[in-house]
């Protein structure tokens, strides 16, 4: 069977290097490493606000101890991210993947609160795209375009 990433990609998955193939391969996972988060100081009340909806990870570090456990559940890939920082602290951040078609995915936080990403390969590395906010109750899904546009209506049904 493909990820939900090789749906993503297309036939764009076989230009990325082998450690991101087995990192986004169908199945069950578990990675470890190191991760290096930064971002701009402005963005901290932001990010501590998204937080307390399940969203991102609100401090900064490197080469944090990192572990990554994925697996399919239906439809859905969920991500079970941990990361320790130095003082000892440990934040997890759990997500739930859909594909949406063509070259999106969506990242569920919690089970309403979602971001749309368009993913593609250049030069070998993966690039990410946020395309828009969604919102999912029941089996519909809106579009943060709709409250931004006005005058355009973005809703579509969704089984994820």
């Amino acid at each position: 069977m493909k990820s939900l990433m090789q749906h993503a990609l297309g036939a764009d998955w076989d230009q990325l290097p082998p450690a991101l193939q087995a990192h986004y391969r169908f199945g069950t996972t578990v990675d470890r490493g190191h991760l290096d988060i930064t971002y701009p100081r402005f963005m901290q009340l932001f990010l501590t606000l998204l937080r307390l909806l399940g969203a991102l990870v609100n401090r900064s570090g490197h080469h944090l101890p990192t572990q990554v456990e994925k697996h399919m559940l239906g439809e859905r890939q969920v991500w079970r991210r941990q990361i320790t920082f130095g003082d000892g602290k440990v934040i997890r951040f759990n997500s739930f993947w859909v594909w949406a078609g063509g070259n999106n995915l969506i990242e569920f936080v919690n089970p309403v609160l979602g971001l749309q990403m368009a993913v593609q390969v250049q030069d070998g590395k993966l690039h990410y795209s946020g395309v828009c906010f969604v919102i999912k109750i029941g089996a519909w899904l809106a579009d943060s375009r709709m409250a931004c546009s006005g005058a355009h209506h973005h809703c579509r049904s969704c089984t994820g």
